[in-house]
Parts: structure tokens; sequence; C-alpha cells
């Protein structure tokens, strides 16, 4: 039994060391269900739906969002990734101004192919570990995750704000059927 769990300490290691080889800035594991902080995170969404604040897109009432089992029903664990996406290319345009994400490469690509190379190399070290990649594109509260992850809180603004990172961060959330050591 202590075997087995310090293995699960030694790859879930592995995995957020991985995670910042592929050139995330943080990384953080969470088991599923969840904690309650996950829970008051459904509330506050579901409060925020009931009262209409989501206006016309009602993608936003699917229950996927709400239960990451009905996005991947076996899912065990979540690594949650942040990826600071500040752009090397000085924007001197005096006449345009154009938010960071929105500057270069599309950065769902940028994050997707830095999780598909996690992915491969999950093959490699625990070759029945299934896997899906999530990127803020999936019905999944994926801040909420970032938080249980432990990788920063959820601030007054809605914003995930951590310690380690003072910019823009984006975020990537593996679903895995395997369960990982957390935090």
């Amino acid at each position: 039994m202590i075997n087995r769990i310090q293995v699960k300490k030694e790859i879930s290691k592995k995995l957020k060391e991985r995670a910042i080889f592929e050139g995330f800035t943080i990384a953080g594991i969470a088991s599923i269900p969840g904690s309650s902080r996950i829970k008051l995170r459904n509330n506050a969404l579901e409060r925020w739906l009931s009262n209409n604040h989501h206006a016309g897109m009602k993608w936003m009432e699917a229950e996927k969002r709400r239960n990451i089992g009905s996005l991947f029903e076996e899912a065990k664990s979540v690594l949650s990734v942040g990826f600071a996406y500040i752009n090397s290319q000085n924007n001197n345009n005096n006449f345009l101004k154009v938010a960071k994400f929105g500057q270069g490469e599309d950065y769902h690509k940028v994050i997707h192919n830095k999780l598909k190379k996690i992915g491969k190399w999950i093959n490699q070290e625990i070759p029945d570990c299934k896997w899906k990649i999530c990127v803020d594109t999936s019905p999944l509260l994926e801040k909420a995750w970032a938080e249980e992850a432990g990788i920063g809180w959820i601030g007054k603004n809605s914003n995930l704000i951590s310690k380690k990172q003072w910019f823009l961060v984006y975020f990537g959330v593996y679903d895995s059927h395997k369960r990982f050591n957390t935090r």
C-alpha cells in the first residue's frame, strides 16, 4: 500500500515537472469530484444562470459545465496548467491597441499543442491512462479546477490569481482516469 502511494506521488511530481518542461509556468493536480470549493463554484454558477446574467449564451447552461464526470466519465484527476501568454513582438502601433491574448498565435492552439505533448508523455509513462485535453472551449469550470489544484484562488474580479504569476494566465485542463496525488 505504501509503495503504491509513493508511486502515485512520484508520477504526480513527474507529471507536473513535465508540464513545466513543456513551457507551462505552473501546474497542479486536483482529485475528482473535488472538495466543497467545487460545490461552492457550481452554486455560484447556478446563481449567475438563474439571474440570467448569461443573457443569450444558452450554452452556459450545459450540465457538463457543472459535472466534470459528464465530460469524461472515468475521470479521477485533473491536471491544471497555467501559461503566461506574453508575445515577444513589441506592439509599437500607436493607433490600435490589441490585447496580449490577441497578439501572435491563437493561444488555444498553443496550449492544446503543449498539452498534446504531455499526453504523448503520459502514453509512454502510464500506457493504460486515458486523458482528454480541455482548453477554455470545453464546458468546464477551468478556473475552479485550477483553484482546486492549488494553482491560485479566484478573486473578486472572477479571475484566477496566483502568487507565482502576476500576468495573464490561460489554463488547459487534463482529465485522467488515473488518480494522481494532488497538489
